[in-house]
């Protein structure tokens, strides 16, 4: 029996799903990159709040992720434990969703893809998991006629993401938006 894919938050369920939400393609990304199930929410959740702990955020806001865009929903393991996990949405461009918010719906005006996150855990950094997911991130907007990606660079992590393409957006309308994450976030977009 194959396992559900992560369709399940508190607010959600199967029967409630649209029945043109895309789901996660496991052609896209090579193993050990799989998609989300919901059983892994708890994992993702640990994971996601340890490296972030100063960003936490809820269980729902992960499940939520999950249901409303499965095929941006994905983990990978390594030795039968969650090595790292990634979370991605269409969404509007300069308009970054709130730290530990729900989103309600995929906007139908989404223009850009919204990176939530990539979160490996750190003794498993040297797998390459992180450049695997981010070298797929631009297939995958086009996929979607998508002609950006975005993404909240946190914690000092800037260098890391110019490295991969991306750039500091300089706009003061952000400020307020940025402020949750706080100190020395910026929003960062590649552009394809």
């Amino acid at each position: 029996m194959k396992p559900k894919q992560c369709y399940i938050d508190t607010a959600m369920s199967l029967d409630t799903l649209p029945a043109n939400a895309p789901t996660a393609d496991a052609t896209l990304l090579p193993a050990p990159w799989r998609p989300m199930r919901a059983s892994d929410l708890a994992a993702v959740e640990a994971l996601g709040n340890r490296i972030h702990a100063a960003l936490p955020e809820s269980s729902t806001v992960f499940a939520e992720r999950c249901a409303l865009f499965p095929a941006g929903s994905w983990v990978a393991e390594h030795r039968g434990h969650l090595a790292a996990y990634a979370l991605f949405h269409p969404w509007r461009a300069l308009q970054p969703p709130p730290l530990d918010s729900l989103l309600g719906a995929i906007p139908a005006t989404a223009d850009t893809l919204y990176l939530h996150d990539v979160v490996v855990d750190p003794v498993r950094r040297s797998l390459g998991l992180a450049g695997t997911m981010i070298e797929r991130l631009p297939m995958i907007a086009r996929s979607l006629s998508l002609s950006s990606i975005e993404l909240i660079a946190v914690l000092g992590t800037a260098n890391f993401w110019r490295g991969h393409g991306f750039a500091a957006v300089e706009d003061p309308a952000l400020a307020a938006a940025l402020a949750k994450y706080g100190d020395g976030a910026c929003l960062m977009r590649r552009s394809l």
